[in-house]
């Protein structure tokens, strides 16, 4: 059982230490943003400033369910060394929880009449790693440099089902825009369908203080092949203008790419926000056009967004 450190009223001097460098950590990896915490949990930087003196205990209780809830949605890219000062502040190893979507695998089994053959075909021939590559909702620039960063890449993976789960599991971690052409870590988690010549992927995004369900419809690829084509649905937050944002759900065609394909430059860049340029190599290498990755819907309700070949 975690414990929550607010329990039994406020943090003592080495928990809010501890609270304190985890905080620092998470602002400097983007595993969270402090001003959007800081306005979630309804403070000041100054309010920050005095609970880290003990001064004050005012919405401590809500920085601490923040804290752990980013830190337990990226437990899987975290240094190791951190890992202590959380296992400190809460009493508990930062291990995965529960497979959330297991609830679900009764339903799935009956819906999609899966077999075990049908997943153990699926796993065997697209379980792995992948990178994945589609056009930004919105254009990237650096003032620096010049450069549009108009696509945006990501990690993916699909792995078999767990101990008594019924279908496969995805996984996918990438940058959501922020200014520039900085990103903040986003990560999404969930089922996948197999059914015929495609499947099916029904999950969740993650990111700090953020959940956003998310859908892909895949088509399979030839036998043997390295990469496989998608539509994805999301829900996309942009500025409206200075006085907030507005929310929209979008759809985007995406090519997979299995990691070990990926040119090693684009493979080890902390880059997220690429030009068509860099993502060349499915050209010469697999003979997809990256521009048939845009889309190209118009008039509003009366077109369709294909998934090409």
């Amino acid at each position: 059982m975690v414990k929550d450190p607010t329990s039994t009223g406020e943090l003592n001097d080495a928990e809010t230490r501890a609270l304190r460098t985890l905080i620092d950590y998470a602002a400097a990896r983007k595993i969270l943003n402090r001003q959007t915490m800081l306005d979630a949990c309804g403070m000041s930087a100054k309010a920050l400033s005095d609970l880290y003196q003990r001064k004050s205990k005012q919405r401590q209780k809500d920085i601490v369910r923040y804290v752990k809830r980013a830190f337990d949605e990226h437990g899987d890219v975290l240094d190791p060394w951190i890992k202590p000062a959380y296992a400190f502040l809460f009493q508990s190893d930062l291990v995965a929880e529960d497979d959330s979507f297991a609830v679900f695998d009764n339903e799935i089994r009956s819906a999609a009449m899966l077999t075990d053959k049908d997943v153990a075909e699926f796993c065997a021939e697209y379980a792995g790693r992948y990178r994945f590559f589609r056009f930004s909702a919105r254009k990237r620039r650096t003032a620096r440099q010049g450069v549009e960063y108009d696509m945006v890449s990501g990690r993916f993976e699909i792995t078999p089902p767990g101990p008594g789960g019924v279908a496969p599991r995805f996984a996918g971690r990438f940058g959501e825009a922020e200014t520039l052409a900085h990103t903040n870590e986003q990560t999404e988690r969930g089922v996948i369908v197999p059914f015929g010549d495609a499947f099916c992927c029904f999950g969740v995004e993650y990111g700090p203080a953020v959940r956003k369900p998310i859908y892909l419809y895949c088509k399979k690829s030839a036998p043997g092949s390295d990469y496989f084509r998608a539509l994805v649905t999301r829900k996309y937050t942009r500025p409206r203008d200075e006085t907030g944002t507005v929310d929209q759900v979008l759809s985007s065609r995406v090519i997979y790419v299995r990691e070990e394909r990926v040119p090693e430059v684009v493979r080890n860049s902390d880059i997220k926000y690429l030009e068509a340029s860099d993502i060349r190599f499915l050209k010469t290498e697999f003979g997809i056009d990256p521009e048939s990755l845009r889309n190209t819907v118009s008039d509003r309700g009366r077109s369709v967004l294909f998934l090409e070949d």
